[in-house]
């Protein structure tokens, strides 16, 4: 079986300021979709692209938002993660920026397409999500999408600057917002993906402004996994506070069957039970070499409510107690 889809949390983020900005009810949709609540937090953490795509879509559907994803993007240029945002505030001409983002897709979403086409005058820049066209929410990531390839190459040109035609993959109209935005180009409705054309004669530009800075100061975190057992042990590890996940909430994020999901882990030679007894040690002995960190936000952080059951849980993972385990740390024996 294939990865989990899964996305950096900085992608939903200008979503979550845009509907707080409104008033629209994002904790209630968040619990609803099954994501962290405290992604926010953490931008660089890695969450359920499927989760992610159906909020999207169920909050604008909801809030009556037509185009929600191409608005979010202007707001805020900050929907990208702090290793493709290093990478393009670097970028000395247009062509290189466009390859930058086609190298670094991956890392934003895994199975995230971003490829280029070329013709005789001009270069198709192509993009396709990782979530099934007809999925809630897709037609507004496409949007996004779109929205962001086209704010990186007005970093390099007039700031007004529309391409001659683009693709959008939607089984949705295309937005008037959309449509006044741009104004003077030809829209393609298509079925697989989506793209935008250049013309060969501005790729040589340099930037004429540099991609916002990141919001966070987070290191840039793992790439996301392409096997099912590595991709859903990261997504268990942005989902242990408060606590952490059933195995059902598991296969829902995952968007199968809990029998599937249990029959894929098998085969893998390992257990749900298993898998996230070793997310929590990890993450337990990580924080734990933290010397000032409080053994109590440490539990919390793991997982646990109950300090007692984390020590418990600890010691019969290790043979240690988390303050034995710090102090080995310490003292450098461990």
């Amino acid at each position: 079986m294939t990865a989990i889809p899964l996305s950096r949390a900085s992608q939903l983020l200008p979503f979550l300021g845009f509907l707080d900005g409104i008033g629209a009810p994002t904790e209630s949709a968040l619990e609803r979709n099954k994501l962290p609540a405290n992604l926010s937090q953490n931008p660089e953490m890695l969450i359920s692209t499927r989760a992610m795509t159906h909020f999207v879509g169920e909050t604008a559907r909801c809030e009556g938002i037509e185009g929600l994803g191409w608005r979010v993007v202007p707001l805020s240029r900050t929907v990208l993660s702090t290793r493709m945002t290093g990478a393009l505030r670097i970028c000395s001409t247009l062509l290189q920026a466009v390859e930058t983002v086609v190298g670094n897709a991956g890392y934003e979403s895994s199975n995230l397409g971003f490829w280029l086409e070329e013709t005789e005058d001009s270069v198709l820049i192509c993009h396709r999500g990782s979530i099934e066209l007809g999925f809630e929410g897709t037609h507004q990531m496409t949007l996004m999408r779109t929205a962001i390839i086209l704010s990186i190459v007005r970093l390099f040109t007039p700031p007004d600057w529309v391409p001659s035609d683009v693709g959008l993959a939607s089984e949705s109209g295309i937005e008037p917002i959309v449509q006044d935005e741009l104004l003077g180009a030809k829209i393609w409705p298509t079925r697989n993906y989506g793209w935008l054309r250049l013309p060969r004669s501005i790729l040589a530009r340099p930037p004429r402004a540099r991609w916002p800075a990141a919001r966070s100061s987070q290191e840039a975190g793992a790439e996301p996994e392409l096997d099912l057992v590595g991709s859903l042990r990261q997504l268990l590890r942005s989902h242990l506070t408060p606590g952490a996940p059933t195995i059902q909430d598991a296969a829902d994020l995952a968007g199968i069957s809990v029998r599937s999901l249990q029959r894929e882990l098998a085969r893998a030679g390992t257990s749900y039970r298993n898998l996230l007894g070793g997310v929590k040690l990890d993450r337990a002995r990580e924080l734990l070499r933290q010397p000032d960190l409080p053994i109590l936000e440490v539990a919390f952080e793991t997982g646990f409510k109950d300090p007692a059951n984390f020590t418990r849980f600890f010691k019969s993972s290790t043979s240690l107690s988390p303050r034995e385990y710090r102090r080995h740390q310490v003292e450098g024996h461990g």
